[in-house]
């Protein structure tokens, strides 16, 4: 038996407590009504037709009998709760990605912030230190003619 299967389905029933709620007369017209489409000599062509009416077969003993059937219904009742709690955990999962990615930005932006300001702290300090070599230039400039000048005074004199 596959435990994917919905017995109820198959037999086109209403799933779940509508389903366990069924009685077994219903479950019985429901299964001879599909028993009649799935027959495998109404539909010759088709290779799977003996495979559908097995499984129509097995679902319809497996609701009929009512301890098979309230074991098969406390099945899906627990497949149900874990489906709803897988997206619950989704939705955590989800909130906690998205937080975790803004906190990362957001880290990410003060980082870029930090090194922005440290890259214009360094563009600054290279502006002043070309400065400082430049006035040094300019004074060396200027003092260098003064000194030779007088030193060209003194030669002379």
């Amino acid at each position: 038996m596959d435990d994917d299967i919905d017995h109820y389905v198959i037999l086109r029933l209403p799933s779940g407590e509508e389903g366990f709620k069924l009685s077994e007369k219903e479950i019985t017209k429901a299964y001879r009504l599909k028993a009649l489409e799935l027959y495998p000599d109404k539909s010759p062509d088709d290779r799977n037709a003996p495979v559908n009416f097995q499984k129509l077969q097995t679902s319809y003993q497996i609701l009929k009998d009512e301890k098979a059937r309230k074991l098969f219904h406390d099945l899906l009742h627990v497949k149900q709760q874990k489906l709803q709690r897988q997206s619950q955990q989704d939705s955590k999962r989800r909130r906690m990605m998205s937080d975790l990615e803004e906190r990362e930005r957001s880290a990410f932006a003060a980082h870029d912030a930090s090194t922005k300001a440290t890259s214009e702290e360094e563009s600054i300090a290279r502006k002043l230190k070309e400065e400082i070599s430049r006035i040094r230039a300019m004074h060396a400039n200027k003092s260098t003619p003064t000194v030779t000048a007088n030193m060209k005074k003194t030669k002379w004199s």
